[in-house]
């Protein structure tokens, strides 16, 4: 026997008699991905973000730990636009050497983050960059992105494919050769952007040695999302309403299989973090809770997973406000510089590249100029049902 192979093997672990777990099925049909360690299957478990496995020889058994763990520490000393401008340009320059001289394409929004992305590409001298937006004619987000690459004076494509060619290619082969690519049993692949890249791939918009760029997830890292525990509920947090607040905000995608045992798996996740932490029940501990809770479940299960269509299409990729450094620097910045984005809009002002961040104002519509008399409906279903049957109508208007 080889002394230096440990006496295990790595195989295939979904066989004939593997069997689909209800309560994690239904947890995965409401949020698009299982928490935890958790997967669609009974007996078959995953490594989460930044876990490993390592083998002890003397106890022969396999250990699980974590590298890195987003938990935010708010009593760190405020950070100065200074500080915080030497960390992005590491990063940048990171990106600037991956990226050496060949193309790349960038995700453009509307919003801060892919706008720095933008800024920065067209600050170091890249030539060979061009800039995608897409959904329906005219909305907001490609509005506001055809504004920015003109300003930086770089090719921008608006992207809407047509609804009609997009059944026929989800009833193709292509769509199960896609996941089936990256079946983890526990996340579902986003098709948000597949339709998009098939489109830029039959028309050769982009050269196919490109690098895919997105601005995700700066704003989760930064703080963006902090202000989903308003101050009211802040002040009479405990375990129990953080677990309801997550659920509202974050396991919506189908509610007919939001049952008690689904809600029920999501407050033991958090009741099991809180105590790993020795957290305590302060408003403030529990809100690093859940930006740990949103870190390691919707960030990286779920938000991020779009590079895996980008990979599908045989794309490189980068997400340089996903780099670690730059993860691991807001961690320890003070609340009070997260909320509502403060230290990082003051660094974007005070870069304010080509003045497109100083005066910057997101004022977003939900619907385009011509589906604007939609808004009436939704504002009269406000008025005879209340406030959730008015969202309802806008999420059915949105998916048509």
């Amino acid at each position: 026997e080889n002394k230096n192979k440990p006496n295990f093997i790595i195989n295939n672990c979904l066989t004939k008699n593997s069997v689909k777990d209800e309560n994690n099925l239904n947890e995965f049909m409401c949020a698009g991905y299982n928490c935890f360690d958790r997967t669609i299957f009974k007996k078959i478990n995953k490594l989460q973000s930044s876990e490993f496995i390592f083998y002890k020889k003397n106890t022969k058994r396999l250990v699980k730990k974590f590298y890195f763990l987003f938990l935010p520490n708010y009593r760190k000393n405020k950070k100065t636009i200074t500080q915080t401008r030497i960390i992005f340009d590491r990063v940048f320059q990171r990106m600037n050497d991956q990226i050496k001289n060949k193309p790349v394409c960038l995700f453009l929004s509307a919003g801060l983050d892919s706008r720095l992305l933008a800024c920065k590409l067209h600050e170091m001298g890249k030539k060979d960059i061009t800039f995608i937006s897409y959904g329906i004619n005219n909305n907001f987000e490609s509005n506001e992105a055809k504004k920015v690459a003109k300003t930086l004076g770089v090719a921008w494509h608006h992207i809407n494919p047509n609804t009609k060619k997009c059944r026929k290619i989800f009833k193709s082969k292509i769509i199960e050769e896609y996941w089936q690519s990256g079946d983890n049993f526990s996340s579902f692949l986003s098709l948000r952007e597949f339709f998009v890249l098939k489109e830029i791939k039959d028309k050769n918009i982009i050269p196919d040695n490109s690098i895919i760029m997105n601005g995700q997830s700066g704003d989760f890292i930064t703080g963006g999302h902090t202000e989903i525990i308003d101050k009211k509920n802040l002040r009479n947090l405990n375990l129990s309403k953080l677990s309801d607040i997550i659920i509202k905000k974050h396991f919506s995608i189908n509610t007919n299989y939001l049952n008690k045992r689904v809600k029920n798996l999501i407050l033991k996740d958090i009741q099991y973090w809180a105590k790993q932490f020795k957290l305590t029940s302060q408003p403030k501990e529990l809100l690093r809770l859940y930006e740990f809770w949103e870190w390691i479940e919707r960030q990286t299960k779920y938000v991020t997973q779009s590079v895996r269509a980008y990979e599908f299409f045989n794309y490189k990729w980068l997400m340089p406000l996903w780099d670690f450094e730059l993860i691991d620097y807001w961690k320890n910045v003070p609340l009070i510089q997260k909320k509502k984005q403060n230290l990082y809009i003051d660094y974007l002002k005070d870069y304010n590249y080509k003045n497109l961040f100083r005066n910057y104002r997101r004022t977003q519509s939900q619907f385009p100029v011509q589906y604007k008399w939609l808004i009436i409906f939704g504002n009269i279903a406000h008025l005879l049902f209340g406030r959730d049957k008015k969202e309802n109508f806008y999420k059915i208007t949105q998916y048509y």
